[in-house]
């Protein structure tokens, strides 16, 4: 099962809903990337497994991926976005910044697609 973390943001995608979650890089394209999901909400980024500072907010499963650019992204997978402030360009820029530093409309970006099928109460 893959961490996927937030930082400091809540998964808005309710308990059986799809959401999406936008990631620099490609690295959650990849096939190796476990299709089962731990959502987790820390306070700051870091690297490695997350530790007590870190909230388990639920689980997820991967049903889809898409890879582009920044600028490309799809309209309909940014509606999708699981953290609802983050839906619209100019906030998910801001958002992808703090987890990433300075990131341009030229980036690969990964839209991975997923069911939340675990919602941790503290949450709702």
């Amino acid at each position: 099962m893959e961490q996927l973390k937030n930082i400091d943001h809540t998964f808005d995608t309710a308990l059986g809903d799809v959401g999406c979650t936008i990631r620099k890089g490609s690295k959650w394209y990849e096939e190796s990337i476990s299709n089962e999901l731990e959502l987790r909400n820390c306070p700051r980024r870091h690297d490695g497994v997350c530790n007590s500072l870190c909230h388990h907010a639920g689980t997820g499963k991967v049903i889809g991926r898409w890879k582009g650019s920044l600028l490309n992204l799809p309209p309909a997978l940014l509606a999708m976005e699981h953290n609802i402030q983050a839906r619209d360009p100019e906030k998910l820029r801001v958002f992808l910044e703090q987890g990433y530093g300075k990131i341009c409309n030229e980036d690969t970006v990964t839209a991975l697609i997923y069911i939340r099928t675990e919602k941790k109460e503290e949450e709702e």
